[in-house]
């Protein structure tokens, strides 16, 4: 006997008909999908506007009430889809390119601080992988994405905690970064010190 899912959260088939579809030019898109999600939102319905996506049940187009959980629900999804098709593009040096033109660090930085830990997890990586490349590391610095991963040492979520340290160790591959990151423990001793000894379980 097939269970109903929880009344405050959408249902699989609400939020598993939509799948992202983006290549090599996807980088301004991607940014607004992770700065302005409500942009895919129409305010006067509340339905959801789907250029961005490719339907799989196009007669299917679910309306949530605006401030409605399903509605903040359906914005996390946006942005979780968004960062793991960033994370794809990556692995592809010309994107990465791209989305250090684009703006994409910034917004990046922002989604570190997301209340979403699955947002939080998906963004240190995609920082993680951005750092590997010599642009990717400039723009990090100037952008004060370090600062960012280092003040995330003590994550509550540990999937997230886990990845903070590994895109710290990519940014430390050149002396640059390890001097950044050396500049941020100075700055910041006290928190690296509760990192260090376990501070967080």
């Amino acid at each position: 006997m097939q269970t109903e899912a929880p009344a405050t959260r959408p249902t699989s088939t609400t939020l598993g008909f939509v799948t992202l579809s983006f290549g090599r030019g996807s980088c301004p898109k991607l940014r607004r999908l992770l700065d302005e999600p409500e942009a895919e939102v129409e305010v006067s319905s509340g339905g959801v506007a789907f250029q961005s996506y490719i339907p799989e049940a196009k007669d299917f187009h679910p309306t949530f009430p605006k401030h409605s959980e399903e509605r903040a629900e359906l914005i996390n999804i946006i942005r979780q889809k968004a960062l793991y098709s960033l994370i794809e593009l990556l692995h592809d040096p010309i994107n990465v390119s791209q989305a250090v033109t684009h703006g994409l660090v910034p917004s990046l930085n922002a989604r570190c601080a997301d209340t979403n830990a699955c947002i939080r997890e998906y963004a240190v990586i995609a920082l993680g992988m951005i750092a590997e490349s010599h642009l990717g590391l400039e723009e990090m610095c100037v952008s004060n994405s370090v600062k960012v991963l280092t003040e995330m040492m003590n994550d509550h979520d540990h999937a997230t905690r886990c990845n903070v340290f590994l895109s710290l160790l990519k940014v430390c591959y050149t002396p640059k970064g390890v001097e950044t990151v050396l500049r941020q423990q100075d700055a910041g001793g006290s928190d690296w010190t509760e990192a260090e000894d376990g501070g967080v379980p």
